[in-house]
């Protein structure tokens, strides 16, 4: 590496110089590790303002410094003795120094502080504190700027604090730590670094927590790095919040705040893990307005748990939160976009949050409120549900949308306006709403199809968020079509029956739609009933009552819901009755008499005649008679 290569020229160097420091002793100032270096005593000070960086402002010009041992410490006249109690000490200084490391510590166990310094590379190209194979070190309040990494510990470096330095502009990293343990990394301002706020690789045992971490393109990078703790940082602005990969395992990534509190300069991605990071304890972060996922796991890494953590409003534009390519552990998250329902009350909404990708993971127990309230105020988003683009809407519509959570508990009120016109103007429809649906009466409302809807959520403090339709739909006037008449669809005549038929008159809405029939004799001049209330499309139509005419029409009237109608009149035709006569007719014939009943007929005539004279002849006799 070029950093080797230099520190290796630098050795050779060292010792010449040490030569003529001994030959002259007078000069004001010797060369140490190839550093231009002043001698322990004060030999120039000046007075130099930082602005807006709230650490020291006065500090005491030197050149860059070269620590290779313990001794070196005491060559330079730095007070202290290099015990616990009373460090030697590197403070009050400006160093700015274009060709050389500034401060560089390698191979010694004296304990020291670095403090109080303001450290400048100006062109980015050199580190501003480089520390490799030592320990004991504190390094404390310096302005770190336009470094390659403000701070790098490199190899094999134990025992070292880094806090509440302010480092920025670096070329590479704000806080680099390689090869190394037992670092605590915390209060730090790390910002505007080309590549990593913190980097840390192949490390162990570090505690990074409590530092301010944004505008960077990574914020904090564990790379194969184990049984660490990173806590309670707020990181924001950064390409990706937090990335752990190359086999990092057994870390504790708790309660950290990736959210940019002011809410203007979000973090791309919240927490991304890669490349075979594993059993990695991911819980009670607030992720929040990340504009991709507030948290990634790529295909190759496995058995990290994400629980109780608070997702807030990120990815957008998603249908998820969260991508996982991995199947990780995720459970009891609160998910912003997934608060209902919650029919047994138990806080744990009863649907199951579905993470994007292949393996199609889900959250199976989301919060229906944070485990951790974020201490920062904040609504979180509110989902307009329906209308949501591509709806037709009739006389009315109920307009839904998602609960909005308020962090303090603040009543939480919702207005809902519609526009016309794609947006270009709005029109309440109501407000100081308190539930989370409203109907809406757009019977009188201009039929388009361009409507939008938005819904405006306000807490009593005044905070805000709103949405609005996906896409726009369209309100529908009620209208219903014509029941044209197919039978009869001639003139006829008809004499005893007419089969009455039309097609369906169809209402805009979807109402159910029912038709009278009605006849008239004259043409259309006057109307009497036939039948009322028929559902179907057609009508057996009995008219032997009916006069004979010529000037007959049928006509059928259709009705729906909200009471529009509809009617359609047949083609004129005619009934003709044929008439039956009831006069006798006289036959033209003799009938055919039977020869043998006028045989019998006569012949009985005969006898009764014989027994009517025998008897008068019996009674004369008996009277006398003669």
């Amino acid at each position: 590496m070029y950093i080797l290569i230099i520190r290796g020229r630098f050795g050779l160097r060292r010792y010449a110089w040490i030569g003529l420091a001994l030959l002259f002793s007078t000069a004001t100032y010797c060369i140490i590790a190839g550093v231009p270096e002043f001698a322990p005593q004060v030999v120039e000070s000046s007075q130099i303002t930082i602005r807006g960086t709230g650490y020291q402002s006065a500090y005491t010009n030197r050149g860059p410094i070269f620590i290779d041992s313990d001794s070196d410490f005491s060559s330079y006249g730095f007070p202290g003795t290099g015990d616990e109690n009373t460090p030697y000490r590197i403070e009050g200084y400006n160093i700015t120094d274009s060709n050389f490391e500034l401060i560089v510590i390698e191979n010694t166990e004296a304990f020291f502080v670095i403090q109080d310094n303001y450290l400048d590379s100006i062109i980015g190209s050199l580190d501003a504190i480089y520390i490799r194979n030592a320990k004991n070190g504190q390094i404390f309040n310096n302005n770190i700027v336009n470094n390659r990494h403000g701070i790098f510990l490199d190899s094999d470096c134990q025992e070292i604090e880094i806090a509440n330095n302010k480092i920025w502009d670096s070329s590479e990293s704000g806080i680099r730590v390689n090869s190394s343990g037992s670092v605590r990394v915390y209060h730090n301002e790390v910002y505007h670094n080309t590549y990593n706020g913190i980097w840390a690789n192949s490390s162990i045992g570090l505690e990074i927590w409590n530092n301010t971490i944004y505008d960077d393109e990574l914020g904090i990078w564990l790379r194969n790095t184990n049984n660490s703790d990173v806590i309670g940082n707020t990181l924001f602005g950064n390409d990706n919040a937090m990335w752990i990969s190359n086999h990092s395992s057994s870390n504790e990534i708790n309660f950290n705040r990736i959210f940019d509190p002011d809410d203007l300069n979000p973090n791309t991605c919240g927490i991304h893990i890669s490349h075979l990071a594993y059993d990695n304890n991911i819980l009670n972060n607030t992720i929040s307005n990340c504009t991709e996922h507030g948290f990634y796991a790529e295909l190759n890494s496995g058995n990290n748990t994400i629980k109780w953590n608070t997702f807030i409003g990120n990815n957008m534009g998603g249908t998820s939160q969260a991508f996982d390519g991995a199947s990780e552990n995720v459970l009891y998250n609160y998910w912003s976009d997934w608060t209902t329902p919650d029919d047994d009350f138990d806080n744990i909404v009863d649907i199951p949050y579905l993470l994007e990708g292949a393996v199609m993971n889900n959250d199976p127990y989301p919060l229906t409120h944070p485990a951790n309230p974020p201490e920062f105020h904040y609504l979180t988003p509110v989902t307009l549900l329906h209308p949501n683009g591509g709806e037709a809407i009739t006389d009315s519509v109920v307009v839904e949308w998602s609960t909005c959570y308020d962090s303090r508990d603040h009543p939480v009120n919702y207005s809902i306006y519609y526009s016309h016109n794609s947006g270009a103007d709005w029109t309440k429809i109501a407000g100081n709403i308190t539930s989370t649906q409203y109907e809406w009466d757009t019977s009188s409302e201009l039929k388009t199809t361009h409507y939008l809807v938005r819904v405006i959520a306000k807490c009593s403090e005044g905070l805000s968020v709103s949405d609005e339709s996906d896409g726009e739909f369209s309100l529908i006037a009620h209208i219903l079509t014509e029941p044209t008449i197919t039978s009869p669809d001639n003139s006829g005549p008809f004499e005893t029956s007419l089969n009455i038929q039309w097609d369906v008159a169809v209402d805009s809405w979807g109402y159910s739609v029912s038709y009278s029939l009605h006849y008239s004799s004259n043409g259309g001049s006057s109307w009497s009933d036939i039948t009322f209330g028929l559902t179907g499309n057609s009508y057996q139509w009995d008219i032997e009552e009916l006069a004979n005419g010529d000037n007959y029409v049928v006509k059928v009237i259709a009705s729906a819901d909200g009471g529009v109608t509809s009617e359609a009149i047949s083609v004129t035709f005619s009934i003709q009755h044929t008439t039956t006569s009831t006069t006798p007719t006289t036959p033209t014939t003799a009938p055919v008499i039977d020869t043998g009943l006028i045989g019998f007929a006569s012949g009985g005539i005969a006898v009764i005649a014989a027994v009517v004279i025998l008897v008068i002849l019996f009674k004369k006799r008996s009277t006398g008679e003669t």
